[in-house]
């Protein structure tokens, strides 16, 4: 039983996204070779923290280590525990020590930011035009609206405006959820813009998809990123030109006295427990939460 074998049936049932399959896969490679072999049987605990000391003396930062190395070395390891073809995961409890100084605390945009960003975005078009105002608006990973479809963009049974994600691969599975449209959305022209594109098409055909693996969402991140940064001169390094968003959203939340659980819904997370994770969510309940954030530019 090879490591590259177990890796490879547990992405064939999980069915990840492929730049995660590709990613964690070369990781997997790497450790067999640093270790001499695939035989995941005889993989020992020394080897994995071995691994890890030499990763960590290579200069490769912690959260890189522990969340793409160790994670997909993890996975191949405890999908074959799981299944009954090994005896153990002898890398669980393995992890780099994260360094103080390499956890900045990272922040979501100030009114005023928030302010300037979407205020710039309005003289835009396109893509350029209306993802700044979707992060804004609904806290997701920039990645998420970027490569929807256009009829993503619906209305449900009960009149309310949403974009539904709930059939789509993403990042996890609490990914795939529905996100009522803010008034303030609205307000700006956004059902507008989706009532003008070309049936059956995506939600920014503006935006060019990446040539390695065909999403939109790589090229949107990057160019966003820069624009934030170099035009717009919000430099400070605790805020991650997309990520912010959704540290800011959080915030909003709160503020809003919005429910914990509906709050982890909107913003993608997994529920805190088994018991927040039965029934489903109300689209009416969620769309009166959304309409208590006020709007921000």
């Amino acid at each position: 039983m090879t490591l590259p074998a177990l890796f490879d049936a547990w992405a064939a049932e999980r069915k990840p996204v492929q730049k995660t399959v590709d990613s964690f896969r070369s990781c997997v490679l790497k450790f067999c070779a640093f270790i001499g072999h695939e035989d995941a049987t005889r993989v020992t605990d020394t080897d994995v923290v071995n691994w890890k000391d030499a990763l960590v003396q290579s200069g490769l930062k912690a959260a890189t280590i522990n969340n793409k190395q160790l994670s997909a070395l993890k996975l191949a390891l405890g999908y074959g525990k799981d299944n009954r073809k090994l005896p153990a995961n002898v890398a669980t409890g393995v992890s780099v020590l994260v360094p103080r100084a390499d956890r900045p605390d990272m922040r979501g945009y100030t009114d005023a930011e928030a302010r300037t960003i979407l205020t710039a975005a309005r003289a835009l078009t396109g893509w350029r035009r209306w993802l700044p105002f979707l992060s804004a608006y609904t806290g997701t990973r920039i990645s998420e609206p970027a490569d929807a479809a256009a009829a993503d963009v619906k209305q449900s049974e009960d009149g309310v405006w949403c974009i539904d994600m709930t059939d789509r691969v993403l990042k996890n599975d609490s990914s795939a959820r529905a996100i009522p449209l803010h008034p303030a959305l609205i307000a700006e022209g956004f059902l507008e813009y989706v009532q003008g594109l070309p049936a059956g098409g995506p939600l920014f055909p503006d935006l060019k998809p990446g040539k390695t693996y065909g999403k939109r969402g790589d090229r949107a991140s990057k160019v966003v990123s820069r624009w934030v940064r170099m035009s717009l001169g919000i430099t400070d390094k605790r805020i991650g030109p997309n990520h912010a968003w959704r540290h800011r959203m959080a915030t909003l939340h709160r503020a809003a006295r919005i429910p914990r659980d509906a709050s982890r819904y909107l913003r993608g997370y997994s529920p805190e427990d088994d018991a927040d994770d039965y029934g489903t969510h109300n689209l009416a309940a969620l769309a009166e939460y959304m309409g208590s954030i006020p709007p921000m530019a």
